[in-house]
């Protein structure tokens, strides 16, 4: 009859209804999700960006190191050099003096 049809397409209705409610809730929690996801790739991408300056700095103060360490084996080498030289004198000197002491 009628009136029973009219029944089973309003409980169908409803329990339709329900399922849409039920979708609409997952529906949001995906969209949460979503935006927290895009929320971290933002801060992963500004964690990459931090991280790439930091490795630029390293890099140039690795260069900053490099100079200083060849500078200063160059005044080494120059020190060496100049003492050296010193020695050279420090033993003609004695041989020196003694020429002059027969004078």
């Amino acid at each position: 009859d009628l009136q029973s049809q009219l029944e089973d397409w309003q409980d169908k209705a409803d329990v339709e209804a329900a399922e849409l409610q039920a979708c609409d809730a997952s529906f949001g929690v995906c969209q949460s999700q979503m935006r927290d996801m895009s929320q971290q790739l933002d801060d992963l991408r500004a964690a990459g960006s931090n991280c790439t300056g930091n490795l630029v700095s390293v890099s140039n103060q690795l260069v900053d190191c490099q100079r200083d360490k060849t500078l200063a084996q160059q005044a080494l080498t120059q020190a060496n050099r100049e003492l050296q030289s010193c020695e050279g004198v420090s033993q003609a000197a004695p041989a020196g003096g003694r020429r002059l002491a027969r004078i």
